[in-house]
């Protein structure tokens, strides 16, 4: 019974060794991957991409929305809205 539980302490313990390893070993990979050029031009242009994207969603619709009135009861709501193409 006493050899077992060292048996089974011991293959825990390498187990537990392994997975130590293994994510040492990425976490390496990961400080070199975003210490890279390639990765902040990669990063760069993803983010310059969504932007040109979004800018160019923003100038082909427009939106006014106009409230007039002295009171929550004679408030009066005009929308407008703007599509360019």
């Amino acid at each position: 019974m006493y050899a077992y539980c060292t048996q089974e302490r011991l293959r825990s313990r390498v187990r537990y060794a392994d997975a130590l390893q293994t994510s040492i070993k990425v976490m390496c990979k990961f400080s070199k991957l975003i210490h890279s050029k390639r990765f902040w031009t990669l990063v760069a242009s993803i983010v310059a991409a969504l932007t040109a994207f979004f800018v160019m969603e923003g100038c082909s619709t427009q939106r006014k929305v106009v409230v007039t009135g002295a009171c929550v009861d004679s408030l009066y709501y005009e929308t407008s809205t703007v599509i360019k193409k």
